[in-house]
C-alpha cells in the first residue's frame, strides 16, 4: 500500500552565490536535474521485483518518462535497494510526466501489484554541477536514440 511508503523530497532552489531562493525552475541557471528514487525492497524480494517490473511496467514507465539515466541495485551497502535515476528539463516537465504516467491504467495496475515488495521509497532531486552539465547531456541523447 502506498500509505507504507515513506517519500523524502529535497529540492534545492538556493543560487549557488549568495543562499537567495529563487523562484521555483530557476536553479540558479540549472535546466536540468535528476530524480534518484530509491526502494527498499523486502529482503530477497529483488529478482522477483525486477522480473516483475521487465514484464510489466518498464514500457508503459518508459513510454511516458523516457529512458532512465539509471537502474540499479544494490551490492555492498544497504541491500535490498533498487536505484532509478529519471532526467527532466524542468519541473514542469516532471510533473506533467509523473501524472500522466499516475493516470495510465495500465502502470496503476503494475503498482497494485509491485507495492507489495516495497518497503520505503526515498525521492532526492539532483542538480548537476556546471562542469557535468555537458556529459549529462550527451548521455541523455544517446539514450534517447536507443
Amino acid at each position: 500500500m502506498l500509505a507504507n511508503l515513506t517519500i523524502v523530497q529535497y529540492i534545492d532552489r538556493r543560487s549557488p552565490t549568495c543562499g537567495d531562493v529563487l523562484p521555483a525552475g530557476s536553479w540558479g541557471g540549472y535546466a536540468m536535474f535528476v530524480e534518484q528514487r530509491v526502494y527498499t525492497l523486502k529482503p530477497g524480494a529483488t529478482p522477483a521485483f525486477l522480473d516483475y517490473y521487465e514484464q510489466n511496467g518498464r514500457a508503459v514507465q518508459i513510454g511516458h518518462l523516457g529512458n532512465p539515466v539509471g537502474y540499479y541495485s544494490t551490492e555492498i551497502g544497504p541491500l535490498n535497494q533498487m536505484v532509478m535515476s529519471w532526467y527532466y528539463a524542468s519541473l514542469d516537465e516532471r510533473t506533467r510526466k509523473r501524472q500522466q504516467l499516475a493516470s495510465d491504467p495500465e502502470w496503476m495496475a503494475y503498482l497494485k501489484h509491485a507495492r507489495e515488495w516495497v518497503t520505503t521509497q526515498h525521492t532526492t532531486i539532483l542538480k548537476p554541477a556546471p562542469f557535468f552539465t555537458e556529459h549529462l547531456q550527451a548521455y541523455i541523447h544517446r539514450g534517447r536514440k536507443s
